[in-house]
């Protein structure tokens, strides 16, 4: 059975390793700029640790300086009881500590990711600062280009005005031209022997090699607001061809001789008469032309 020096020895003992200042612990390296320091026992924890160990020195002397073995084993037991107490309250505040260590490296991973995440997005930032570059510089470039093609519009703007302009003038002057015509025609109360002709005729009649079936383009044009007749004369006056009465707007583009003619050209006269509401002739016009038979 140990003796009572054998106990208060080992309890000396472990109230030793129990309280002996711990040694500062390296803190994990980190980025200069985050380094975040691990939590370390504090002066003013050391310095408890320290007054209780030297209270509890204290009491061992006292304990052994008694000659009275109910009151050593007292002493004894109260110091049990009281080391059993802070290896507790120390066994809590190691595992505090340890809980501490743990949510500072989680905290320090998290550090380093968001740290890494920046980077690469000031990465990407100067990337796109570059390209934004680069487009400035094109649209500078197409900025001229589109500032030329807008003067060229404008020029050709003004021109299409311009000409607009001019048309709209030749359009009311047309327009003027052709109601002063049309109430000339509509409004005019012809005197006696008055007429108005408007004709049109070509002076080549061609006939085929029969001698009698020709064609020509002669027209009585819709201005001239009268009935019309034409007829083809030889230059001896004598009729190779009569038309019924043409309407303003007819065109003659056929005709069939009243004889055979020789192959070969004649002089002819191409003859538009012009009646009246009651058949009387009130205008005769004359219009040199050729009439060719085909041989």
């Amino acid at each position: 059975m140990a003796t009572y020096e054998e106990k208060i020895a080992e309890l000396n003992e472990t109230l030793a390793k129990r309280y002996e200042t711990p040694e500062p612990t390296q803190a994990p390296e980190a980025p200069e700029a985050t380094a975040t320091p691990e939590p370390t026992p504090t002066p003013t924890d050391l310095e408890a640790a320290k007054d209780k160990v030297e209270g509890i020195t204290e009491q061992i002397d006292t304990i052994l300086e008694s000659d009275d073995i109910d009151e050593i084993q007292s002493g004894i037991e109260a110091l049990e009881a009281d080391l059993a107490s802070t290896t507790e309250s120390l066994n809590a505040a190691s595992a505090e500590l340890d809980q501490q260590r743990a949510a500072l490296e989680e905290a320090q991973t998290v550090l380093e990711e968001k740290e890494q995440a920046l980077a690469d997005a000031n990465a990407e930032i100067d990337t796109l600062n570059g390209q934004i570059g680069a487009l400035n510089s094109q649209s500078e470039e197409d900025q001229v280009k589109l500032q030329a093609l807008n003067e060229q519009l404008a020029a050709a703007q003004a021109n299409a005005d311009a000409i607009s302009a001019e048309l709209d003038e030749a359009r009311a002057a047309y327009d003027k031209q052709v109601a002063e015509l049309s109430a000339y025609l509509l409004t005019r109360e012809y005197a006696d022997g008055d007429a108005t002709s408007a004709s049109t005729a070509s002076n080549a009649i061609q006939v085929a090699n029969d001698g009698v079936t020709g064609t020509c383009s002669i027209g009585n044009d819709a201005l001239s607001g009268n009935n019309v007749v034409i007829s083809i004369q030889d230059m001896n006056g004598a009729e190779l061809y009569r038309s019924e009465a043409m309407k303003p707007g007819e065109t003659l583009n056929s005709v069939t001789l009243t004889a055979p003619q020789a192959p070969g050209a004649h002089d002819v006269m191409i003859v538009t008469t012009i009646y009246d509401d009651n058949g009387n002739i009130q205008q005769r016009t004359r219009m040199p032309a050729v009439l060719t038979v085909a041989e």
